[in-house]
């Protein structure tokens, strides 16, 4: 947690294989770097999405494609029947009350095109053995070591500007981060990751006395032992990896903290990841002055401002 980098490594037949991951803010993009003591890397690799999508390939690289749904609903039309919400949901009513659409999640082809752009790349660097692009998969053959970059991108373009005819080229974003980069080792990439990271996570030292016994366990067995007998090293571990999260979620130039997470795995997540201005989005910031990560609060300021027109002309619509 102190350098923001998974890694994992083991020993199979003799060979050392080591693989590192990090998500790096400086290089706006997701490292996985992979080395072993001999040409025995082996796989493939392939990015694929919930939402309707493409693969293309250019190069030692693929792009993934698509559109995001252009509205989604956790609740079904009986709730908003029962509640008589009818008249809040023209995706799914008409004027008169009468049903016109009967699906959680909507796409652009069903509502004139709306639902925002979304492109993702993988592009890889290996030494020994042979990386190649068949059938839209990254296919590594006998390599010793290869560096594996996600970048990621959408059309938003702001609050108050269509993403499907206002937005962004999320293709053009992504080859303006990979053009950042392009000619830096993926030893210096770590490097800067680190120092960026640790530029926000070194500012805060929070110690208790810590029983060596525990601090050996793997973390889910520490938390589940919790319950019997106090662990204040683990105390220290989650208040730091709290701040962890924030360094990782809300960071000057992105959104900010939402219900669900930023990266969550769902089509349609619990209260549609949203963001709800009351005592739950608080709660997510609640650590960012406290625990000295004022620059991390800056995505939800951003957020207040853009909305406030709108807030503003709502008001005066309702209050006069």
């Amino acid at each position: 947690m102190e350098h923001a980098i998974v890694t994992t490594s083991y020993k199979q037949n003799g060979v050392s294989i080591r693989r590192e991951v990090f998500a790096s803010y400086p290089a706006q993009a997701i490292i996985v770097h992979l080395k072993a003591s001999k040409p025995v890397l082996n796989f493939k690799a392939s990015l694929e999405s919930l939402h309707p999508s493409k693969i293309d390939a250019e190069e030692n690289q693929l792009f993934l494609k698509g559109q995001a749904s252009a509205h989604a609903q956790r609740r079904d039309i009986e709730h908003m029947q029962r509640f008589g919400t009818q008249r809040l949901h023209p995706e799914y009513f008409d004027s008169e009350g009468n049903v016109i659409q009967n699906k959680h999640v909507i796409y652009g082809d069903e509502m004139d095109g709306k639902g925002p752009f979304f492109e993702a790349s993988l592009t890889s660097a290996h030494k020994e053995g042979k990386l190649e692009i068949i059938d839209g998969q990254l296919v590594a053959t006998n390599c010793q070591e290869v560096t594996l970059m996600l970048y990621a991108a959408t059309s938003y373009n702001g609050p108050h500007k269509s993403p499907s005819k206002e937005g962004k080229d999320p293709h053009q974003q992504i080859l303006n981060d990979q053009k950042k980069i392009e000619k830096q080792s993926v030893q210096v990439i770590k490097q800067n990751h680190i120092a960026d990271y640790q530029s926000l996570f070194n500012r805060v030292q929070f110690t208790l006395p810590a029983d060596k016994n525990q601090q050996s366990l793997p973390t889910d067995e520490r938390l589940k032992l919790f319950k019997e007998k106090e662990d204040q090293g683990l105390i220290t571990q989650l208040f730091q990896f709290g701040r962890y999260l924030m360094i990782a979620g809300s960071r000057p130039g992105g959104q900010p903290l939402n219900l669900q997470g930023l990266w969550n795995d769902k089509v349609l997540p619990p209260w549609n990841s949203g963001y709800t201005l009351n005592i739950n989005l608080e709660m997510n910031y609640w650590p960012a002055e406290v625990t000295n990560l004022s620059e991390c609060h800056q995505p939800l300021f951003t957020l207040i401002e853009e909305i406030a027109d709108r807030g503003k002309g709502l008001a005066h619509d309702m209050y006069g």
